[in-house]
């Protein structure tokens, strides 16, 4: 999986504000790792977090599709520490937050990628109802 420098600085900054807003500081996680970040308060972490930016409103969706091996691996390593998980997106009607605790409770399906690079990719992903997103 290849992630693009700007894909990153748009993450970082996302994670930026959120930190910002919550009084936190937002570090960003070593290559391969599952999750893209984490939130500390001093030295003591408080949640790891997964950032993503989509070029659509919230408001227009019933529900955001989430890669489920993502989530799994990324709650794992949560429930390992002892700490919250949580999904950062930013919508073009917003930046949204949804805290990961009880996947199973989300209806699943298989994402069908339009991706020419790899017509293969048809992983399995959480629908997410939009009711489960917080506006920061």
């Amino acid at each position: 999986m290849h992630e693009r420098s700007a894909d990153k600085s748009n993450e970082l900054a996302l994670a930026g504000r959120f930190a910002r807003q919550w009084s936190v500081e937002a570090v960003e996680s070593p290559p391969f790792c599952p999750v893209d970040g984490a939130f500390f308060n001093k030295e003591k972490p408080l949640a790891f977090f997964e950032c993503k930016t989509r070029d659509y409103k919230l408001s227009s969706l019933d529900s955001v599709w989430v890669d489920v091996e993502k989530i799994q691996k990324s709650l794992l390593a949560a429930a390992n520490k002892r700490i919250k998980y949580f999904l950062l997106f930013s919508f073009r009607d917003g930046d949204f937050y949804c805290r990961v605790e009880n996947p199973a409770k989300w209806p699943t399906r298989r994402a069908k990628n339009n991706n020419p690079r790899d017509k293969n990719d048809n992983d399995e992903v959480y629908c997410i109802p939009k009711q489960e997103w917080v506006k920061l």
